[in-house]
């Protein structure tokens, strides 16, 4: 779909969700019953997540995003690393999602 199409139409949730899915959180750890912390995570949550992918990175990522900018807790210390990747990493796709819409727009 085209960006100028999707420009007005974009909620919060889903540019977090298509920041989450991008190919750089493929490698987000979910370490062994993590889905469970993913889960309790995604209960507080302001957005509700697919329950079936909480063993997937981009799912995690997703939590995780919504925590930090929600200032909700995060259940272990390893969360907390884990957050600070993502966001290293959404800063390089926020800009790249604003050079093809500047390029689509002109």
């Amino acid at each position: 779909m085209c960006i100028r199409d999707r420009q007005n139409q974009m909620s919060i949730f889903k540019l977090l969700e298509l920041i989450s899915d991008a190919t750089e959180f493929d490698e987000v750890p979910v370490r062994h019953n993590e889905d469970h912390l993913n889960e309790s995570l995604a209960k507080i949550c302001p957005y509700k997540v697919n329950m079936q992918t909480l063993d997937s990175p981009h799912t995690k990522t997703l939590l995780l995003f919504q925590a930090y900018f929600s200032g909700l807790p995060l259940p272990i210390r390893d969360f907390v690393t884990d957050t600070k990747l993502t966001l290293d990493g959404c800063v390089r796709i926020v800009q790249s999602l604003i050079a093809v819409s500047y390029t689509h727009l002109t």
